[in-house]
C-alpha cells in the first residue's frame, strides 16, 4: 500500500504535534501535511493535491472550519473530512453533519481508538 496524506488543518502547534505522533506510532504509511492557517490549508488543496482526508479544526485564528469548508463546495474540491475540535455543542455537530464532505465529527483530545478508526477508514 501507499503512502497515504492526511490534511491537518489546526492552529494549535502542540496538538498538531501530538496527533502527527499518534498516527505514526500506528501507521508508517502515513504522511500528515500541517497547516496552522485556514488559507494555507485551501492554497494546498487548490494547487490540486488530494490528500486521503482532512482533519479541520472549527475554530482557527484566520477562517473557520465552516468558510474552509464553504470555499472547498465552492471550488469543487470533494475529499472527506473529519471534524476536529474541542467543541460539544450540538450546533456545531448539526451544522457538521449539513456537509456532504463532513464524514464524522471527532472531539479532542484524540486518543488512539480513534486514530485505529480513522486509518481503518482511509480510502
Amino acid at each position: 500500500m501507499d503512502t497515504q496524506v492526511i490534511l491537518l488543518v489546526d492552529d494549535d502547534p502542540i496538538n498538531n504535534m501530538i496527533i502527527q505522533r499518534m498516527f505514526a506510532r500506528q501507521s508508517d504509511r502515513i504522511r500528515m501535511q500541517i497547516f496552522e492557517q485556514g488559507q494555507d490549508g485551501l492554497s494546498y488543496l487548490k494547487s490540486g493535491r488530494n490528500p486521503a482526508l482532512i482533519l479541520l479544526d472549527i475554530n482557527m485564528n484566520d477562517i473557520n472550519a465552516w468558510e474552509f469548508l464553504e470555499q472547498m463546495q465552492a471550488d469543487k474540491i470533494d475529499i472527506p473530512v473529519m471534524i476536529l475540535t474541542s467543541s460539544i455543542g450540538q450546533k456545531d455537530m448539526k451544522r457538521a453533519k449539513g456537509y456532504n464532505q463532513v464524514i464524522d465529527y471527532l472531539i479532542k483530545p484524540l486518543d488512539d481508538q480513534q486514530v485505529k478508526k480513522i486509518l481503518d477508514n482511509l480510502p
